[in-house]
């Protein structure tokens, strides 16, 4: 996973911006949200390009770079603490600091939930 400001040091928006539009028709990444691309591989089972890894845990991992703190969701407070027998999906993301990014992939969009 990795973020457009990840590549300022080596050349303008422009030409990065190029570049990554290039791998992404060549079907080497996947853009899943503003900025932040991730490796894709064909899959097999659904028969089309994927995600290397899971939604959540790139935006988890995009949100670190990007300075933003990560915690549990209160759905998955609520089953941690055995409060709930609903097992979370994972498309709510607990955050400490507002979010305007959108993160998603084929359909598939993270919500985000502010806590403390």
């Amino acid at each position: 996973m990795f973020i457009l400001n990840d590549f300022i040091d080596i050349a303008d928006k422009d030409q990065v911006g190029r570049a990554l539009r290039k791998l992404i028709k060549e079907d080497q990444i996947l853009k899943i949200g503003q900025g932040i691309y991730v490796k894709a591989r064909y899959s097999e089972i659904f028969k089309k390009i994927m995600p290397i890894r899971t939604l959540p845990e790139l935006a988890k991992e995009a949100f670190e770079k990007l300075g933003i703190d990560t915690a549990p969701s209160s759905w998955e407070q609520l089953y941690r603490d055995r409060k709930s027998t609903q097992v979370p999906t994972g498309s709510v993301i607990g955050v400490t600091k507002r979010v305007s990014r959108n993160i998603s992939y084929d359909g598939w969009k993270l919500s985000f939930e502010h806590v403390s």
